[in-house]
């Protein structure tokens, strides 16, 4: 797949998956969810899609659960499956975290990031 096609997979899909376990590390033996930033997260709220995701360090920074997302404990795959469940069978709640994420995408743009690493070096731009 190629990335281009990526959002008509998205729009073409009734939730959006991200199960992170908090068992995976990388090199040095850090929890991988600690420090990520996992940038299909970002497209996955653009999508507009309702999210149900795995409350690994970095997720839970972006995600709020029941306002944009459903965000169950890592690695306890039964609560997830339950929060898929959840999410197709009540519509209000789709609804509602589907535009929450949507709305929230907005602060998550790559013009967003830029103004905030100017900001936090100190540098006016006029």
């Amino acid at each position: 797949m190629r990335q281009r096609e990526v959002p008509s997979y998205l729009l073409a899909s009734d939730v959006l998956v991200m199960p992170y376990s908090s068992r995976v590390t990388i090199r040095d033996g850090t929890e991988a969810g600690k420090f990520t930033s996992p940038l299909k997260l970002f497209e996955y709220m653009a999508a507009g899609k309702p999210i149900v995701a795995t409350g690994v360090p970095s997720v839970l920074e972006i995600l709020s659960p029941r306002e944009n997302s459903v965000v169950t404990p890592p690695d306890d795959e039964g609560k997830f499956i339950r929060a898929l469940e959840l999410v197709f069978a009540d519509s209000a709640l789709c609804t509602r975290i589907s535009e929450g994420a949507r709305s929230d995408a907005a602060e998550y743009t790559w013009e967003k990031r830029v103004e905030k690493i100017i900001e936090g070096v100190g540098v006016t731009v006029e």
